[in-house]
């Protein structure tokens, strides 16, 4: 992956990067939208499936035989979902190249999206230094004797961001700081070696926001172009960040 491939487009004058967005908005009662809700794998397969066409084949779950390993990585697809005010599912990707939703990849759940907000792809100015405001949702965990554990508790939640986002290249205001809306990514256990919580495996995140300081310019490109932490193919990881006021 090359660094030009990361940084997109990048306007001196400004200090901004161009990073390419897609929006689609979902009804939340159509039964693709429930599948998504309900099953991460669902919501992978569903994000994937608009980028079916740029692949020579796809699996979006394992990667395949001839072809890139990790497809969602070759095109550093990123996605985050979110509730609107009239309960709309709105799904944000990020991605190198746009998606196309009209091919037959997408037959199974195209009908989902809502008629009169078709899917908008545009391109954002994302700021490359100075203070920003931002927001993620992210899987915090640990790996304890070998396993990964979800982090509880705002203390050590708190603990956990500001080394990840020390990594990115961005000091935090603490006092700025916000851990909400908690969503609980689920899974069938027929993709687990083993089952939790009634048959079910789960991927606890949260959404953290506040306000930053750019400090490794070169580490922040790469955060926002290829997501922060270990659940990006099931919509956590996504940094979003625009200039502080």
């Amino acid at each position: 992956m090359t660094e030009g491939t990361i940084t997109a487009t990048e306007t001196h004058a400004d200090s901004t990067m161009q990073v390419l967005t897609t929006v689609l908005t979902l009804d939340h009662e159509h039964p693709a939208t429930r599948a998504m809700m309900a099953d991460a794998h669902v919501a992978h397969r569903l994000t994937m499936s608009g980028f079916a066409h740029l692949l020579q084949q796809h699996d979006f779950f394992t990667g395949v035989a001839h072809g890139h390993a990790d497809h969602r990585r070759s095109l550093n697809i990123l996605f985050a979902v979110s509730v609107r005010p009239n309960d709309a599912i709105m799904v944000r990707i990020q991605s190198d190249k746009p998606p196309d939703f009209t091919q037959r990849a997408c037959d199974s759940w195209r009908a989902a999206i809502i008629g009169a907000q078709p899917p908008v792809t545009r391109s954002w100015s994302v700021p490359v230094s100075g203070h920003i405001r931002y927001q993620i949702r992210a899987n915090p965990t640990i790996n304890t004797n070998g396993r990964r554990r979800a982090i509880n508790g705002f203390s050590r939640q708190f603990d956990w961001w500001t080394t990840k986002a020390e990594s990115a290249g961005l000091v935090l205001r603490p006092a700025t700081l916000t851990i909400d809306e908690p969503l609980t990514l689920e899974f069938p256990s027929k993709y687990q070696a083993s089952s939790v919580g009634g048959g079910r495996w789960v991927m606890p995140t949260q959404r953290y926001s506040g306000a930053a300081t750019i400090v490794d310019q070169v580490a922040y490109r790469q955060a926002v172009g290829r997501g922060i932490g270990r659940g990006l193919a099931y919509g956590a990881g996504l940094l979003l960040t625009m200039r502080a006021s």
